[in-house]
């Protein structure tokens, strides 16, 4: 199965039972969190529950990582530009930067890479060709060309793209290496001929 985001206008904060609060979320989040007497909102500056939201983000990335490859894995992620609150957006952060080497993304090859390890292309035409290929001297590969709401989220997960100056630099470089060097011909000769 997919992911299904709350509906709109549902609450998506709870202290055991529903709050007022709209937290921007795609998501129920539950916690013990301190609120007032009219149980309507919480106040997320309170320093118990700023701590409970470090648990939530440690939670949802751990969510995240489960949900990989099932359809609308994008549509679950807390991209803070929709988030409601300050504390919120840390909260984003944290759990993008607890993805950052967990092999969360499709690669354009098919291979799934961690946002650490791939890049978005700016010319498109060129990701069938390199797709496979790691393209920055950090190993960074390719993704599939994104739009809308995944781009979103590769930005989010700090994804850089490279433009045609880092291909440039890329190719430059492969060009320099030198095909062949004295352990590889050592490798072949002790391999001999191939018929």
């Amino acid at each position: 199965g997919g992911v299904t985001p709350v509906a709109d206008g549902l609450p998506t904060l709870y202290a055991f039972l529903p709050t007022l609060e709209r937290t921007g979320l795609p998501v129920r989040i539950q916690g013990p969190f301190e609120v007032p007497v009219d149980r309507e909102r919480v106040d997320l500056a309170n320093p118990l529950n700023a701590s409970l939201l470090g648990d939530v983000a440690a939670a949802y990335a751990d969510a995240l990582r489960s949900l990989r490859g099932r359809d609308g894995w994008s549509e679950a992620a807390p991209l803070p530009a929709e988030l409601a609150h300050p504390a919120l957006r840390a909260m984003a952060s944290r759990v993008a930067d607890a993805l950052q080497h967990e092999p969360v993304l499709r690669a354009a090859d098919g291979a799934w890479v961690s946002p650490a390890r791939s890049c978005l292309l700016d010319d498109a035409s060129l990701v069938s060709p390199l797709a496979g290929f790691e393209l920055t001297l950090d190993r960074r590969r390719p993704l599939a060309p994104a739009a809308g709401r995944d781009l979103a989220v590769a930005r989010w997960l700090h994804v850089p793209s490279l433009g045609p100056e880092a291909l440039c630099a890329w190719l430059a470089r492969a060009s320099s290496l030198a095909p062949c060097d004295d352990r590889t011909r050592a490798a072949v000769r002790a391999r001999g001929p191939r018929g």
